[in-house]
């Protein structure tokens, strides 16, 4: 039986720029308020996402049903939480 190991190209690459992601955070925004960097690094991840969503999507956003939406926003708040953690490090670390 032949294994496809295509994912482990895919994980090393995404190991790789989670690395890079930190690198360049770090470096990049050494005399930049923590907050506003979360802010401008979210806008630029925002367009992107709604630029891939819009272009390659088969499905349109009023067809998502009304508890799909409440779980992603839940998701979304968890993950808010979790990067507000970080972020609270960050902004005490650089100080």
């Amino acid at each position: 039986m032949k294994m496809n190991k295509n994912w482990f190209t895919w994980a090393l690459l995404s190991a790789f720029f989670a690395g890079l992601t930190a690198v360049l955070a770090k470096v990049g925004v050494a005399h930049v308020n923590s907050n506003l960097a979360t802010t401008i690094r979210t806008v630029v991840i925002l367009i992107f996402a709604w630029s891939v969503a819009s272009f390659t999507s088969r499905q349109p956003t009023s067809t998502i049903g009304g508890r799909t939406w409440v779980f992603l926003i839940l998701s979304s708040v968890g993950a808010l939480k979790a990067n507000s953690r970080y972020g609270c490090e960050l902004t005490s670390s650089s100080r």
